[in-house]
């Protein structure tokens, strides 16, 4: 049997790993084993932006992969916000935002009338998504 993160977030596989290893010690009992196991479980995409990381400690490592999560996680957040805004630009009477799952600010609520406010009222939105 082999743990992976698969679909977990870094916080969920990295209780799961803890509470593993302490079955294990074996393999966790030196910083360097601790991260090698560690790695092994990481999903493809997040071993990919993490890279060989030179930690010399398992919580440095853990750190540096919360915060690459965390970068992830917003550029994902930030290019969903793009393709709506893009969306709602190339088919302004649509009302797509019925089926987005994620809470979005319609452009109605801000009181942004593209006819009228062109790319002044386009800023005004995305000062508002930050």
């Amino acid at each position: 049997m082999k743990l992976s993160q698969g679909t977990k977030s870094m916080k969920e596989y990295l209780h799961a790993f803890n509470n593993l290893a302490r079955y294990a010690p074996e393999f966790v009992n030196i910083e360097a084993k601790k991260i090698a196991s560690f790695q092994r479980g990481l999903s493809p995409k997040m071993l990919n932006t993490m890279g060989t990381g030179a930690q010399a400690t398992f919580n440095a490592y853990i750190s540096d992969c919360l915060t690459q999560e965390n970068n992830n996680n917003n550029y994902s957040a930030s290019k969903s916000r793009k393709r709506l805004l893009k969306l709602d630009r190339l088919n302004p009477g649509h009302q797509w935002w019925q089926n987005v799952s994620s809470i979005v600010l319609l452009p109605q609520v801000l009181g942004f009338d593209r006819r009228r406010e062109g790319t002044q009222g386009i800023q005004r939105i995305k000062s508002h998504t930050r």
